[in-house]
């Protein structure tokens, strides 16, 4: 019976050993079924991540299959775009991305059967609900009950939801041709207020780090309160940028783009100066500045046709003097 060596063995082999002990076989038997050695086997399967977390069907297409992964791993192994690999199994190229930032191993590379252990892991991990988990939460909320209140009253939106205060912003970057341009957006939520980062020097996490620190200095303090962020390796360095700026900061759910609805909004009127598959490393900081300068001082149907920059100067007005 042939032997393969484990990092030359057709992916096809691979899939049906895991296949096999999907079904429950053991690893000795699956991986004579396969025509490999035991300890073959084994080192796949602790690459893996040493378990299978069992696989139900899809619940949704939005979730990727197996099968998507291991096309995903075979596309990147052939040196294939983000764009392309996405076409090749019919999904977003903003699906393929983030699942390959999602659930690539910690030593960078993308393993198809550890990344479905981990995105299975994550969908059928129990969340426990939040006002289970606080006990000043549970309180306040019987608390409001024994005062008549309605469960509407007693139901009030984080700061961050209500709008009602300045300095929360959402994050995120537009990416340009080939993946190796890409610019920041931070929009304030209340006020709708535009900055946008400059990154020359790519958008790894350090740079973004860099670049958020430096090109966000000048915004008060005050306006400084959190920011919200796609889920994304860019920030990987969070805890860096909460110490030097000030944010507090905090990631979306995953496909939750509405968590982040300014952002998304303005990211969609961004297009109309950088358009998708174009390189943004032509864009200079001064180009930057003037579109941002542009887009707030647009008046907005949702500011009562003020424009984000006047918002942001009523809210400037109102801050303590440092």
């Amino acid at each position: 019976m042939p032997r393969y060596a484990p990092n030359k063995v057709p992916t096809a082999v691979k899939k049906r050993y895991f296949e096999l002990l999907r079904e429950g076989y053991k690893g000795a038997a699956a991986a004579r079924e396969v025509g490999v050695s035991t300890s073959c086997g084994s080192l796949w399967f602790i690459d893996a991540g040493s378990m299978l977390v069992p696989d139900t069907a899809p619940i949704s297409p939005r979730f990727l299959t197996q099968d998507d992964r291991i096309a995903i791993a075979d596309g990147l192994h052939a040196d294939q775009t983000v764009k392309v690999i996405a076409a090749s199994i019919d999904k977003s190229y903003q699906t393929v991305y983030r699942e390959i930032g999602r659930n690539s191993k910690p030593d960078g590379r993308y393993q198809p059967w550890w990344a479905h252990n981990q995105a299975l892991l994550r969908r059928s991990r129990p969340k426990e609900h939040k006002i289970r988990a606080g006990a000043s939460l549970r309180k306040l909320v019987r608390d409001k009950l024994n005062e008549q209140w309605s469960p509407q009253q007693v139901a009030r939106p984080a700061e961050v939801e209500d709008r009602r205060t300045a300095g929360h912003w959402e994050g995120d970057l537009i990416i340009g041709r080939a993946q190796s341009s890409a610019i920041g957006t931070l929009v304030e939520r209340t006020t709708r207020y535009l900055r946008l980062i400059h990154l020359p020097g790519g958008w790894k996490a350090p740079q973004v780090r860099n670049a958020l620190v430096v090109q966000t200095a000048d915004i008060p303090w005050e306006l400084r309160r959190t920011l919200t962020w796609d889920q994304g390796r860019e920030l990987t360095l969070r805890e860096d940028i909460e110490v030097l700026t000030g944010f507090r900061i905090y990631f979306c759910d995953p496909h939750s783009p509405w968590q982040r609805g300014a952002n998304e909004n303005t990211n969609g009127l961004l297009r109309q100066y950088f358009p998708k598959g174009t390189d943004l490393a032509v864009h200079t900081a001064r180009d930057l500045q003037a579109v941002a300068r542009q887009l707030n001082t647009r008046p907005r149907l949702v500011l009562g046709d003020k424009t984000p920059e006047e918002a942001m100067r009523e809210w400037s007005k109102h801050l303590s003097p440092s």
